[in-house]
């Protein structure tokens, strides 16, 4: 009888350090996930004005880097180098968010959000289908500042960061890096068929608070699951009959659950 009991509790002492383990590398994947890019602390931008240069896509080559390119986009208006802030580096653009899997690379909320506040933006999230959504909007573009949009593309379903413009008579300006030029489009059908996220982007006030990494690292966390969760409640899109594009995709797979991987 005392060898039974003696063997049985081995077997759960093993069946303990075992769920320990497995729980340790579950930790381990999920801290590798999120968030990917350098953290360093960086000089920030002084006197941020907006409309110092025009705003202007930059076409997208690579299929992992609509974020990086959109986020390029607004730090030009601003005029701000991309390559002199290291935005590739810095938003892990380059670096798979699961392990192993090369197809997961692009930008995640948890670093655009640490970028933005290292380099003296203030970001604001907003609800994309609120009463006051399209007020916001366009009190926001009308004071110069842009904002970045997480659409899910209706001609192949995958998730693309673009920028908004200009908001007047029900027509958005995007500019998009699957596009040399802007292009309009209805604003009720974007914001009912394809919106994920709205991100506010203006220079930060001078009494703003400086926010740790870990604060911006949280709020992007927050974003991830909320852009999970209204992908979730998009319309089914319907197929189109140019599925195949021959522009670059912007993402090669959907957004996964929270804390396994991160929308690219």
């Amino acid at each position: 009888m005392r060898k039974i009991i003696k063997k049985k509790s081995r077997r759960i002492a093993l069946a303990i350090i075992g769920l320990a383990v497995a729980l340790w590398v579950l930790v381990l994947i999920v801290a590798w996930s999120v968030p990917l890019g350098d953290f360093a602390a960086v000089t920030p931008v002084p006197a941020l004005v907006a409309g110092q240069s025009p705003l202007t896509p930059i076409f997208q080559t690579e299929k992992h880097t609509c974020g990086l390119l959109a986020l390029s986009s607004i730090y030009r208006s601003y005029g701000i180098s991309p390559d002199e802030r290291r935005l590739r580096a810095r938003l892990g653009v380059d670096r798979p968010s699961i392990l192993f899997d090369t197809s997961s690379t692009g930008c995640i909320q948890p670093d655009i959000y640490r970028v933005l506040g290292q380099d003296g933006f203030t970001y604001v999230n907003i609800p994309v289908n609120d009463a006051s959504t399209t007020v916001k909007l366009q009190s926001h573009l009308s004071a110069g500042n842009p904002a970045l949009a997480l659409i899910r593309r209706r001609e192949t379903g995958n998730l693309h960061w673009l920028v908004l413009s200009g908001l007047t008579g029900g027509q958005v300006t995007l500019y998009d890096s699957l596009q040399h030029d802007p292009y309009a489009e209805s604003w009720p059908a974007l914001q009912r068929e394809c919106l994920i996220e709205i991100l506010f982007v203006s220079p930060s006030q001078l009494d703003a608070k400086n926010y740790s990494v870990a604060h911006h690292h949280y709020q992007g966390m927050k974003a991830m699951y909320a852009s999970y969760t209204k992908m979730k409640a998009l319309p089914a899109r319907a197929p189109l009959p140019n599925e195949t594009a021959t522009a670059p995709t912007s993402h090669t797979r959907t957004i996964d659950p929270p804390g396994v991987a991160a929308t690219r």
